[in-house]
Protein backbone atom coordinates (compact mmCIF):
# COMPACT_ATOMS: atom_id res chain seq x y z
CA UNK A 1 0.00 0.00 0.00
CA UNK A 2 2.59 2.09 0.76
CA UNK A 3 4.69 1.67 -2.20
CA UNK A 4 1.44 2.18 -4.96
CA UNK A 5 0.98 5.74 -2.58
CA UNK A 6 4.50 6.72 -3.00
CA UNK A 7 4.20 5.30 -6.46
CA UNK A 8 1.28 7.57 -7.33
CA UNK A 9 3.23 10.92 -5.71
CA UNK A 10 6.06 9.89 -7.92
CA UNK A 11 3.75 9.97 -11.10
CA UNK A 12 1.12 13.33 -10.21
CA UNK A 13 4.52 15.49 -9.25
CA UNK A 14 6.30 14.57 -12.74
CA UNK A 15 2.44 16.17 -14.07
CA UNK A 16 3.23 19.52 -12.35
CA UNK A 17 2.98 22.39 -15.45
CA UNK A 18 6.56 23.98 -14.81
CA UNK A 19 7.33 27.32 -16.53
CA UNK A 20 10.22 27.20 -18.92
CA UNK A 21 13.07 29.17 -19.54
CA UNK A 22 11.89 29.90 -23.48
CA UNK A 23 9.83 28.63 -26.46
CA UNK A 24 10.64 24.99 -27.87
CA UNK A 25 10.17 26.23 -31.32
CA UNK A 26 11.83 29.76 -32.12
CA UNK A 27 9.24 32.30 -33.02
CA UNK A 28 9.49 33.86 -36.38
CA UNK A 29 7.98 37.25 -36.29
CA UNK A 30 7.52 37.73 -40.11
CA UNK A 31 5.19 34.90 -39.91
CA UNK A 32 2.66 36.96 -37.61
CA UNK A 33 0.03 39.11 -38.11
CA UNK A 34 0.60 42.52 -36.55
CA UNK A 35 -1.91 44.50 -34.79
CA UNK A 36 -3.43 46.12 -37.65
CA UNK A 37 -4.18 43.08 -39.90
CA UNK A 38 -5.67 41.27 -36.96
CA UNK A 39 -7.83 44.37 -35.97
CA UNK A 40 -8.76 44.49 -39.87
CA UNK A 41 -10.00 40.82 -39.93
CA UNK A 42 -12.32 41.53 -36.65
CA UNK A 43 -13.48 44.56 -38.77
CA UNK A 44 -14.66 42.05 -41.98
CA UNK A 45 -15.96 39.29 -39.52
CA UNK A 46 -18.26 41.69 -37.83
CA UNK A 47 -19.30 42.94 -41.02
CA UNK A 48 -20.34 40.28 -42.23
CA UNK A 49 -22.09 39.05 -39.40
CA UNK A 50 -23.51 42.51 -38.05
CA UNK A 51 -23.79 44.74 -41.15
CA UNK A 52 -23.74 42.61 -43.95
CA UNK A 53 -23.07 43.92 -47.30
CA UNK A 54 -22.69 41.19 -50.50
CA UNK A 55 -19.60 43.00 -51.49
CA UNK A 56 -17.48 42.43 -48.55
CA UNK A 57 -18.65 38.63 -48.68
CA UNK A 58 -17.42 38.83 -52.63
CA UNK A 59 -14.08 40.62 -51.33
CA UNK A 60 -13.62 38.34 -48.17
CA UNK A 61 -15.56 35.07 -48.67
CA UNK A 62 -13.45 32.33 -50.73
CA UNK A 63 -15.45 30.64 -53.50
CA UNK A 64 -15.61 27.68 -51.68
CA UNK A 65 -16.72 28.82 -48.35
CA UNK A 66 -18.63 26.97 -46.30
CA UNK A 67 -20.30 28.42 -42.86
CA UNK A 68 -20.81 26.07 -39.98
CA UNK A 69 -22.08 26.99 -36.76
CA UNK A 70 -24.97 24.93 -34.27
CA UNK A 71 -26.27 27.35 -32.63
CA UNK A 72 -27.58 29.03 -35.69
CA UNK A 73 -28.50 25.28 -37.10
CA UNK A 74 -30.20 24.76 -33.50
CA UNK A 75 -32.41 27.98 -34.17
CA UNK A 76 -33.58 26.95 -37.77
CA UNK A 77 -33.99 23.36 -37.16
CA UNK A 78 -30.80 21.53 -39.17
CA UNK A 79 -28.93 18.77 -37.64
CA UNK A 80 -26.24 19.80 -35.86
CA UNK A 81 -22.61 19.52 -37.55
CA UNK A 82 -24.07 20.41 -40.96
CA UNK A 83 -23.08 23.01 -42.49
CA UNK A 84 -25.92 26.42 -41.92
CA UNK A 85 -24.57 27.48 -45.41
CA UNK A 86 -23.49 25.13 -47.99
CA UNK A 87 -22.26 27.66 -50.28
CA UNK A 88 -20.84 31.24 -50.53
CA UNK A 89 -24.09 32.11 -52.74
CA UNK A 90 -26.19 30.48 -49.90
CA UNK A 91 -24.99 32.35 -47.25
CA UNK A 92 -25.04 35.50 -49.29
CA UNK A 93 -28.85 35.03 -50.29
CA UNK A 94 -29.85 34.42 -46.32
Amino acid sequence: MRFSTFTATIFASSALALPSAGPLVAREDKACMTREEATEIVDIYKRLIANYQPEDCEKYCAAGFVDRSDSINTFIFKPLGEPTFATKEIFMEA
